[in-house]
């Protein structure tokens, strides 16, 4: 697995049997939400408050409400690190190579289907969300497998394959200006750690 995208990290526990309930129970029930969109294939476009879409990716950043409530979450499974938001990924089918705007790092927990990232580089590098794939050289794949923490490099190019059953659901924490990049989350991540 390659350092300069994505790490399986280890020294985080699990999410317990209650905390993964309580994530699918919040998507069940938002469900609507999650899927009211018209084009998988147009550009990243907001609907509502806290959704973002795009290449069927959906992201569901939670409120101040629901951070509390899955922050507790996270202490009371023994994982204490600082963020800067939290939140419920879904990604349908197959999603083709492209970048996360605004979001340089995260940590990511599949709770639902494990699937496979690949990873891409291109000459002349310019952030964005579509690629022509004649011009991207394969550069990692990287199996991101049920109930495993991964620090995931959103800013590099990226795209997801071979998800069974339609859809994968992620928990994600946010590390927006926290980290600059990869490089620095990788190095400083237990740093975040802390004590309650």
């Amino acid at each position: 697995m390659s350092n300069f995208f994505c790490q399986q990290v280890n020294f985080l526990p699990s999410l317990s049997h209650e905390s993964i309930e309580l994530i699918n129970k919040f998507y069940r029930q938002n469900i609507t939400r999650f899927t009211c969109y018209s084009n998988v294939n147009k550009v990243t476009q907001i609907i509502g408050e806290g959704i973002r879409l795009g290449f069927g990716i959906i992201n569901f950043n939670l409120g101040s409400e629901l951070y509390t409530a899955f922050n507790q979450m996270l202490i009371s499974d023994n994982i204490r690190i600082k963020s800067s938001g939290l939140g419920i990924q879904r990604s349908l089918k197959r999603i083709p190579p492209h970048t996360d705007p605004g979001r340089n790092v995260s940590l990511l927990y599949n709770i639902k289907g494990p699937a496979v990232t690949d990873f891409y580089e291109i000459d002349n590098f310019i952030p964005n969300i579509e690629y022509n794939p004649q011009d991207l050289k394969l550069k990692a794949s990287v199996e991101m497998k049920l109930h495993k923490w991964y620090l995931f490099n959103n800013a590099s190019i990226h795209g997801v394959k071979n998800i069974p059953d339609f859809e994968r659901v992620a928990f994600v924490i946010h590390f927006h200006g926290i980290f600059k990049n990869f490089e620095e989350a990788s190095a400083n991540l237990k740093n975040l750690t802390y004590d309650r």
